[in-house]
Parts: C-alpha cells; structure tokens; sequence
C-alpha cells in the first residue's frame, strides 16, 4: 500500500472532531518502516536542503531541523498533496468560527499558486 492509500484510510472523521476539541490529532501508520528508514538516510544529504537551523542559536533548545529544497522528494510531495485536501476544510471551518475572512482553497496547488501570486 502506497502513501496516498495509507492517507485515504486514515480516520478523517477522527481527526477532523479531535482537531476540533482539541486542536491537534494523531495518526498512525501513515509512514511505512521503509518510508522511515528512506528519509532518515537522506538526512545526511546537504544537498537537499535549502537551511539548517542550529536550534540552540536561537535559544529553542538541543537540535536541529532542516528546510527542504524544491523540488521536494517525492515522498514528502505526496504527504503534502493528498494531506492538504483533508485540512484546508477544517481550517476553513475555523475561519469561519473565528469570523475571520479567509478561505483557503481545495487543493495544494491552488495554495500554492496563490502564495506564488502572493510573492511567498
């Protein structure tokens, strides 16, 4: 089963109310053993990589963490295309409750079409 089955079976209703009262949810199994294993061995690759953040020079503790460059490895483009789909909903629904008018539209390329028009 492939990270795009993996996403379309996980319990949205679940994690649609636990985003509700709580603000956050969890989700199990999205990652395969060996989707693990193959972005762990890319860590060590500088080249994929845009910025590193040295944590501890800003004050946030022991760590890093690393920004990606474009185009991003395929894995994580999937994560983010058949993901964004299922929250832009709740996050629209929080726009609403919060009366704030904003709305973001369906699908990650139209997000990020907009950011691009945007100049982000």
């Amino acid at each position: 089963m492939d990270i795009r089955e993996r996403i379309a079976l996980l319990d949205w209703a679940r994690i649609t109310e636990d985003m509700h009262k709580k603000g956050y949810a969890a989700a199990s199994n999205v990652l395969s053993g060996a989707d693990c294993d193959e972005l762990i061995n890319q860590y060590c690759s500088g080249n994929l990589y845009r910025k590193t953040i040295i944590m501890e020079h800003h004050g946030y503790g022991l760590g890093e963490y690393k920004y990606f460059q474009y185009p991003l490895p395929a894995l994580v483009q999937q994560l983010r295309e058949c993901v964004y789909p299922k929250l832009a909903p709740i996050a629209n629904n929080w726009m609403r409750v919060l009366n704030i008018d904003k709305q973001f539209p369906g699908s990650l390329s139209e997000l990020l079409e907009l950011c691009h028009v945007s100049g982000q």
